[in-house]
């Protein structure tokens, strides 16, 4: 792979996301035909359930003291990387 500059590579970049955001919207779209798992020549897709819980931090902040609340919270940092068309 040949090296971009900067610009090249942001340009780049951003024809991918667009074939990206294009490919997702298909996927999505034929994902929705799809109630049951099922086969193809290829491929098979399986279908299953998950049952998830979570804390209703709502109540929480109701239940606790602020500094409760303080004592229970964890900070993170996290870079956030987007692509935007100009």
């Amino acid at each position: 792979m040949k090296t971009l500059t900067i610009e090249q590579t942001v340009d780049k970049l951003g024809k991918l996301h667009a074939q990206i955001s294009t490919l997702q919207e298909e996927f999505d779209e034929l994902k929705s035909q799809i109630t049951e798992s099922c086969s193809g020549k290829l491929y098979k897709v399986s279908i299953t359930s998950r049952t998830t819980a979570r804390l209703d931090t709502k109540l929480v902040r109701k239940i606790l003291t602020p500094a409760q609340q303080d004592a229970c919270t964890v900070e993170s940092t996290s870079s956030v990387f987007k692509v935007l068309a100009k």
